[in-house]
């Protein structure tokens, strides 16, 4: 494992290759990988990117934020992705690949707080997915079994603002060799 300064002088990890192809992006807290920007990973977030915030000024979402290590990540509570592409147009360095490629792939995780698991109507993150990747399925009792199609989902985070109870995340898919997505 390597660390590299970053322009404030602080030590950032660099993944590696090794770290990349078996999809350990971890901080050293073990705590996951930030969500970084649309067409990004991390591995080109360490090798080309400065921290200038020109890919977070231009988000006119403003779901773009500044990471401790001066690094851009994406901030969903603030709201969602509208895959404009004016934050890969501004940056002056090659971290954003081809905006007509896939965005990025992220896992949903729906915490036990959630109202629908609760037996309370709630539909908020289905209503606000657009593609449809959330649905519901009632079950005898009121409750309603939540359904997620990974195929479906565009990563937008539109489904993460709306829960009143916060008990939607999201947060980069472990993608491991060999591991298909749909």
């Amino acid at each position: 494992m390597s660390l590299f300064k970053s322009d404030t002088g602080s030590r950032m990890r660099n993944p590696g290759r090794r770290d990349f192809l078996s999809g350990h992006f971890r901080t050293a807290t073990n705590k996951p990988a930030a969500i970084r920007p649309p067409w990004t990973s991390e591995i080109s977030i360490a090798e080309a990117c400065t921290g200038c915030g020109a890919c977070r000024d231009a988000c006119s979402e403003q779901i773009i934020v500044t990471s401790d290590d001066a690094t851009p990540r994406v901030d969903f509570s603030a709201g969602e992705c509208s895959f404009c592409g004016d934050c890969a147009a501004v940056c002056p360095e090659p971290v954003f690949t081809e905006t007509d490629a896939t965005p990025w792939h992220l896992s949903l995780t729906i915490a036990e707080s959630c109202l629908a698991i609760s037996g309370v109507y709630c539909r908020s993150c289905g209503d606000a997915c657009a593609p449809r990747a959330i649905t519901f399925q009632p079950e005898v009792g009121g409750k309603a079994r939540i359904l997620f199609s990974q195929s479906d989902c565009s990563g937008c985070g539109a489904c993460v603002p709306v829960c009143p109870v916060n008990a939607v995340s999201l947060a980069p898919l472990e993608i491991h060799p060999g591991d298909e997505i749909a």
